[in-house]
């Protein structure tokens, strides 16, 4: 008989990535996944705001072959960090919105996985 622990860790490793609650767009047209966590947002919007997505999606025209897909767009596995890439996201969909929301200055945590990521 297997342990409960087993089973439980068997049930986890075949569970899907999470859904970022606030950055999963129905019509987005891409997924990105950092670590457990999905995006699904927008090519064009992130190629507009930001150079290395636009030379990432130039280089890799996603077409019907390829292999990994989630939700029925192309998914990019990326390497970073997904509260990082939660936080770009952030500013990128939500621009002066974001730091109006923040009652107090970005903290250093903020700057600093900013300036990583760019």
């Amino acid at each position: 008989m297997e342990s409960p622990c087993v089973k439980k860790r068997c049930r986890d490793e075949y569970a899907g990535p999470d859904r970022h609650q606030h950055l999963w767009f129905d019509d987005g047209n891409i997924v990105l996944l950092a670590d457990n966590v999905a995006f699904k947002v927008h090519r064009s919007l992130l190629g507009r705001h930001s150079i290395v997505f636009k030379d990432l999606f130039e280089l890799s025209q996603p077409s019907e072959s390829v292999d990994e897909q989630m939700d029925g767009v192309p998914l990019v596995r990326l390497h970073d960090s997904p509260h990082e890439l939660a936080d770009l996201l952030d500013i990128i969909y939500n621009g002066a919105r974001f730091f109006r929301r923040e009652r107090e200055k970005p903290s250093y945590y903020l700057i600093q996985s900013l300036l990583r990521l760019g």
